[in-house]
């Protein structure tokens, strides 16, 4: 959708608490503030329409894998979790859910 569109069509959808709870869990795991947000994520994800990575996109993730890949080296090798470890897993699910929000 372009910036310039306003969505005008409404879902609804009743869910039992647990239910409720876990799309609440899986929002906040994806990174996401927005529970709309999230659903239209995981909707066009379960219809196929996956979205178009970037170079940038790309630089960015494999930035972060080597990142995460030397933090689970240095916890193998001395056994302690490597400072930062709580900022990099944040990271890295940011920007897997900017990716699954990416149009």
């Amino acid at each position: 959708m372009s910036d310039d569109q306003q969505r005008t069509r409404v879902v609804s959808v009743y869910l039992t608490e647990d239910e409720w709870q876990g799309w609440e869990r899986r929002r906040q795991a994806a990174g996401h503030d927005d529970l709309g947000d999230w659903v239209r994520a995981v909707v066009r994800v379960a219809a196929g329409q996956v979205p178009t990575v970037t170079d940038d996109a790309r630089r960015e993730l494999a930035r972060l894998g080597d990142h995460l890949s030397q933090m689970a080296r240095y916890l193998h090798v001395s056994g302690q979790v490597p400072a930062g470890l709580d900022d990099t897993l944040a990271e890295v699910r940011r920007a897997a859910a900017a990716l699954a929000t990416h149009r």
